[in-house]
């Protein structure tokens, strides 16, 4: 990195030292090297050094502080191998693992534990986990909920009957638990909450009131909107002189109609206002000449339908007299102040309980962090004698992704500061898409609007970071394209100008043909996902086909799966269409998981697994483990127990169909008798993962689609039922009514992640997911799924300047009031501009190459709408951009006027002057899905033979299968009968369950009995005394008595008097009969066999396995008769050479030793 060639303005961001630098960052430009490059100079600065404890240095993810470190710990280590002598960068260097580079998070942990008795709280307090806090957080806001029913105040009658229903008091609880979370991005959320009430507490004009002169700003805007579309028509008739002669004097007219509604909104009443645009006159427009046909026709008729409706929508907008509205005021001022009283309220006891857990949520610890560096006054804040001292301590501040902080974080970042003269904020609005987390990209914009471009004295300045480093030009101009037309202030938070473009700076050789590509399926709306999956199948089934290369660094090499990326806003109901298409092509893939944790299939599965071990007589997990894979009962065979006893409990259908003999349902009883056994002695999650273990599960979730991500989520579900246990709560049953606790409230638990990079396969994602990552190729896919305008139709809204907005209501019958009209006006605005950043986001992700997928049923009707939008001007008003309401609107509105979108424009039916400069290729087309004519045609007429066909044939039945030698090898092989046949009826063979029978014990069955006492056992207290520990097992239904009998105590007792016993109890970790699944070539199984690409799935048991030193030694226990060690080593060679390779494998450590301990001979034997 210290060799890299820097640019200009990246060499700006990381030499500027004076004072504070805000360095707005475009995608790919750079920005994480530019900030850490910046760090390793200010450090290993031998004139003017800084040490690393005197940099605050804050990202965004725990990831990028690991990476942070690691990079400035390499760049340190180069700089001593220069001069070894430099003992101040040796000091550095030790110093760097206790440097403050982590997430705010962190940071705030940090300072309040190390405070915690100026706070008077424990030092050691937890951070709940979002399960206890889901709980706790429900209890919380029942609990005051259902206390302020009681007390049956007027005011909160009034505002449970307007916002919840009358079945229950959801929508009341989602209101105040929304409030709550909002006040806590705030400094001083009580402080946020009792300001929301202040414009209900006094009435003023209802035009001069925040709500009404929103509503005004919103009309003007669209009024002027109305302006521009009747100009365009205008001048579009001037080029048509038969149509002008109809049409233009309708048009001037409507002109002179909105100049004068604009005028007459400035200087207008409230009241005026209702009355005048309650009904606005429109005259009606001649006809156009008889049988006139034209584009300009159509669009001045669409142009004009549309703002008439426009306008005709004000009149919703302004459907309250001044009357109503103060009567509004009058009736809600109290309603208000009764839900800001619950919000206090609920916050108070969410506290007391966390307290009561000793507990705490980032949010607590970031206030808490606050009130140790801020008092609050009148006017904002002083700094308190510690922020004082740490401030002195901080030469710099460095704060990566500052677009996404909000209001508490950044004062939290100026109260460190050196009054503010010591910040370096890295960021880009464009790419601010974390509004759902309180991210206020406003904050940086604020800051970046009052600095000057950065000057060597000139300071606090900002630097622009525009070459990108990421993509081909070829991407990158048409994302500025596509932009420059639509982004604003008003439109997305910024205008998208020069200083916002990015310019290609990655080296790319040439290649034929536009690196963007826009593709329309014309197809039924039944099959839009379904005909884009097909299209990005055959596009990357081709590119993989054809050998396709990309770029990597100064060389090529060719496309693999994992070079290609579908992008979607959502995964729910969008992804399943792709995945299907790709299973059904034999295309790898893998996919972020919809939903969370306890909602996938395998954790659904283990959970009623668990409640049956905990209440077998609960019917519904019953039913679900029985018809699970692992038990394999049919329907059929439920409808059958069902049949003969249609009364109680299905348990007892069950229970019934065993004693009649059936052998399925008493094996069933059996195993869940055996795990109720279990359950009585071990944790929940050591519960859990004998159960994945015990029944096979895990090797059914290897068989399944996405399996690695299955296996992430079970080991997720273990460390959770973990989690709970180290609060101090024991128990299956404890656990279970935890998890449905958190079901009932609502909310889930995060499954496990998928690594980006992970594994040779097609990523499909979503946008937000993919930010900071990049691929050679990306499909935006569904773009013509239309925005979720969800969030608008509650009853109560809330936002940030208007405050809250709530209906109020006359009898039976809702209406809206000022609040909620002006409230809704700004959260469609944000919304909306933050789908644009989402696009910006989506867009700037390809390397390579940028495919745009979307659907439509009639393209040329979808098309001819969008071209309305186009102007002489490249932007296109704000106005009409925050009303889009798909990405394929705002995307094709731009490019419908690139010069290269013939076929758009072709299908809108407009002509190629609309089309404005660019000098960057684009490849459009419309691809119909409706093939049934063409079929019909093909069926009817008579074809020529095709020689290709006819060789093609040929071959087939020429064809010599090249699989013969794979005859009767098995595909999937049992780890333990690898070996020679004689050893067949060992014990490893096959596992006896806990309910084998008690007469006379073969010897396999005595060898059986002594490897279960090595599973179950304590070691320690085995070690102690074998005999108690036997009788333990015995009394816990771990081991028969018969089992225990057999078991020889004196060769058991000598195994722990061994050296091998005392590295097993000084392990680091200790695997007992531990299940495994792994795939082994088959060319090592079968040297003979020459289909060397071929594998074969071993499942196996390993008696023992333990980590010494970061290491596995795996131990196999024998009890089978042998005179000497070398013996037993070639008898069970192969078996354990597999072992080796496949626990290796599966646990994902080196093994450093395979060793067998036999009983009878009392000695380990190692296999080398």
């Amino acid at each position: 990195m210290m060799s890299m060639k820097w640019t200009t303005d990246q060499q700006k961001a990381i030499d500027a030292r004076k004072g504070t630098l805000l360095v707005s960052a475009a995608a790919g430009s750079g920005k994480t090297a530019v900030l850490v490059e910046r760090v390793i100079r200010r450090i290993c600065d031998s004139e003017n050094p800084c040490g690393v404890e005197n940099l605050l240095i804050v990202t965004f993810t725990n990831a990028a502080a690991a990476q942070m470190k690691d990079k400035i710990f390499a760049a340190i280590g180069k700089k001593i191998a220069e001069n070894p002598a430099d003992k101040r960068l040796r000091r550095q260097q030790l110093m760097l693992p206790c440097a403050n580079i982590c997430t705010i998070d962190s940071f705030c942990i940090g300072l309040v534990r190390e405070n915690f008795h100026s706070l008077g709280i424990a030092p050691d307090f937890a951070l709940l986990d979002e399960g206890k806090l889901s709980i706790l957080r429900s209890q919380a806001v029942n609990t005051v909920v259902d206390k302020l029913h009681e007390e049956h105040s007027q005011s909160f009658i009034t505002l449970s009957e307007l916002i919840s229903d009358k079945k229950d008091d959801s929508k009341l609880i989602d209101a105040i638990l929304k409030l709550y979370e909002l006040s806590r991005a705030y400094p001083f959320p009580e402080k946020w909450l009792n300001s929301l009430s202040e414009n209900f507490s006094t009435c003023t004009d209802a035009g001069k009131s925040i709500w009404g002169k929103m509503i005004f700003e919103y009309i003007s805007q669209l009024i002027t909107s109305c302006i521009s579309d009747a100009e365009h028509c205008i001048r579009l008739l001037a080029d048509e002189p038969e149509l002008e002669e109809k049409y233009r004097s309708t048009f001037e007219n409507d002109k002179l109609l909105f100049e004068e509604l604009l005028e007459f909104t400035g200087n207008c009443s409230w009241d005026e206002a209702v009355e005048k645009f309650a009904k606005i006159p429109f005259a009606a427009i001649k006809r156009a000449p008889s049988g006139y046909q034209s584009s300009v026709k159509e669009i001045c008729q669409n142009t004009r339908s549309a703002y008439k409706e426009r306008i005709a929508d004000t009149g919703k907008l302004l459907c309250i007299s001044e009357n109503e509205h103060r009567k509004d005021i009058e009736q809600l001022s109290p309603v208000i102040s009764e839900l800001i009283n619950a919000v206090l309220k609920f916050s108070e006891e969410f506290s007391r309980l966390k307290a009561e857990e000793n507990g705490a949520d980032f949010s607590d610890t970031l206030h808490l962090a606050l009130k140790l560096l801020v008092e609050p006054t009148e006017n904002g804040y002083v700094k308190t004698p510690l922020a004082i001292g740490l401030s002195e301590n901080y030469a710099e501040i460095l704060v990566d992704e500052y677009q996404d902080v909000n209001k508490a974080q950044d004062m939290i970042f100026s109260a460190l500061s050196k009054n503010e003269n010591n910040l370096f904020m890295v960021g880009d609005v464009k790419q601010s898409i974390y509004r759902f987390r309180q991210a206020m990209p406003e904050i940086f914009l604020a800051r970046r609007d009052g600095m000057e471009e950065y000057e060597d004295e000139n300071y606090p300045a900002k630097v622009t970071l525009g070459k990108n480093f990421r993509s081909r030009s070829g991407v990158t101009e048409i994302v500025n394209f596509i932009f420059s037309s639509l982004m604003s202030r008003d439109a997305g938070g910024l205008d998208y100008d020069k200083n916002e473009f990015l310019e290609a700076a990655a080296n790319y050789p040439e290649k034929d043909g536009a690196d963007t590509e826009v593709c329309l399926i014309e197809t039924d709306k039944d099959n839009y996902l379904a005909a884009q999956a097909r299209y990005a199948a055959d596009y990357i089934e081709k590119a993989i086909a054809d050998g396709i290369t990309f770029t990597n660094g100064d060389s090529q090499r060719k496309a693999t799966y994992g070079d290609f990326c579908i992008l979607l806003r959502s995964i729910k109901n969008c992804a399943k269409d792709f995945m299907d298409e790709f299973s059904a092509r034999g295309i790898p893939f893998s996919c972020e998981a919809g939903g969370g944790l306890l909602s996938t299939p395998e954790i659904m599965f283990m959970f009623s697994l668990l409640k049956i071990i905990d209440n077998p007589v609960d019917d519904i997990p019953l039913t679900a483990v029985m018809l699970s894979p692992v038990f394999g009962f049919t329907p059929d065979d439920l409808a059958q127990m069902r049949a003969a006893n249609r009364k109680g409990s299905f348990y007892h259908c069950l229970v019934q169909s065993a004693e009649g003999g059936n052998l399925k349902s008493v094996d069933f009883l059996e195993k869940i008798k055996d795990m109720r056994r279990i359950a009585s002695t071990v944790s929940a999650g050591e519960l859990i993962r004998r159960l994945i273990e015990d029944t096979g599960y895990n090797a059914i979730v290897a068989a399944m689609k996405d399996s690695a991500r299955r296996r992430a989520n079970l080991n997720c579900f273990i460390d959770l039922a973990n989690k709970y246990e180290s609060t101090g709560k024991k128990g299956v049953s404890g656990f279970i009514r935890y998890i449905d606790s958190i079901i009932k409230s609502g909310n889930d638990i995060a499954g496990s992640e998928p690594k980006a990079d992970e594994g040779n396969s097609v990523k499909i994602m979503t946008i937000h997911k993919s930010k900071g990552l990049e691929f050679p190729v990306c499909f935006i896919a569904a773009c013509e799924k239309k925005y979720s305008n969800l969030s608008l139709r509650e009853d109560l809204l809330i936002a940030p300047e208007s405050g809250i907005g709530i209906k109020n209501c006359s009898g039976l019958a809702k209406f809206d009031t000022l609040a909620r009209i002006a409230a809704k006006l700004e959260i469609k605005k944000a919304e909306h501009s933050e789908e644009l950043r989402v696009l910006y986001v989506a867009l700037t992700r390809p390397k390579e190459k940028l495919i745009i997928l979307s659907s439509a049923n009639d393209w040329s009707k979808e098309l001819a709408k969008i071209s309305a939008n186009i102007r002489n001007e490249k932007l296109i008003d704000p106005f009409t951009v925050v009303n889009f309401s798909s990405y394929s609107e705002c995307i094709l509105s731009a490019l419908i006027r690139h010069p290269d979108a013939h076929a758009l424009r072709n299908a809108a039916g407009i002509s190629a002057s609309a089309a404005i400069p660019c000098n960057t290729a684009l490849k459009t087309q419309i691809i119909t899905g409706n093939t049934e004519n063409a079929q019909a045609a093909e069926e009817t007429a008579c074809a020529a033979p095709d020689k290709n066909i006819i060789r093609e044939i040929q071959n087939r039945l020429s064809y010599v299968y090249p699989y013969a030698e794979l005859e009767g090898i098995l595909a999937k092989r049992v780890a333990s009968k690898l070996d020679s046949e004689e050893i067949g009826g060992e014990y490893f063979a096959s596992r006896k369950p806990s309910f084998i029978s008690k007469d006379r014990l073969t010897p396999a069955q005595r060898g059986t009995a002594t490897h279960r006492f090595m599973q179950y056992a304590d070691y320690e207290k085995a070690g102690i005394n074998v005999s108690e520990e036997l009788n333990r097992l015995v009394g816990q239904g771990m081991l028969t008595q018969t089992e225990a009998d057999v078991v020889d105590k004196k060769a058991i007792s000598r195994f722990f008097t061994s050296d091998l016993a005392k590295r097993m109890l000084a392990a680091e970790k200790v695997y007992k009969e531990y299940t495994f699944t792994a795939s082994v070539p088959l060319c090592e199984m079968e040297p003979e066999i020459k289909q060397s690409d071929e594998v074969i799935i071993i499942d196996g048991v390993a008696d023992c396995a333990f980590v010494e030193n970061g290491e596995l030694v795996i131990v196999d226990f024998k009890t089978d008769k042998a005179s000497t060690g070398a013996e037993l080593a070639e008898k069970y060679r192969e078996q354990l050479s597999v072992y080796r390779r496949c626990l290796a494998e599966v646990i994902g450590l080196p093994v450093k030793q395979t060793l067998i301990y036999s009983f009878r001979l009392g000695e380990t034997v190692e296999i080398p």
